[in-house]
């Protein structure tokens, strides 16, 4: 792969924002589906599902609203690890940006680790 292929990869989403804590655990063991942020009769999206987005400006906002003296991390999901589905989020919730949604485990092989120790002050 050249340095031209790695770069693109990282321009492209999909981007999850999260806790250096949980990221550590995220590179060890993938990034697991967990329980759905939306609402029971939000069909079809209830249910046990992984989050990205492709815009990397929200994932920091995702990982900047952790606990009160934890740092945010932010990690590239690869290209190459197909999410069950994509949605475009409401422009009121979101600005708009496309998520991946994954119903299976991201094996850290398809991860890469591209921001940590987001504090949530610096970015205010």
């Amino acid at each position: 792969m050249t340095a031209f292929d790695q770069a693109w990869g990282l321009v492209k989403m999909p981007y999850h924002g999260t806790t250096e804590e949980l990221a550590r655990k995220i590179m060890i063991d993938g990034l697991k589906p967990h329980l759905s942020q939306f609402k029971s009769g939000h069909w079809p999206f209830e249910g046990r599902w992984g989050w990205a987005t492709d815009s990397l400006d929200e994932a920091r906002e995702y990982a900047k609203h952790t606990e009160e003296g934890k740092k945010g991390a932010v990690i590239h999901i690869s290209d190459d690890f197909k999410p069950h589905q994509k949605l475009r989020r409401s422009k009121v919730t979101s600005d708009g940006h496309l998520h991946s949604m994954y119903d299976r485990i991201v094996p850290p092989e398809y991860l890469r680790w591209i921001e940590r120790g987001i504090d949530m002050e610096e970015m205010e």
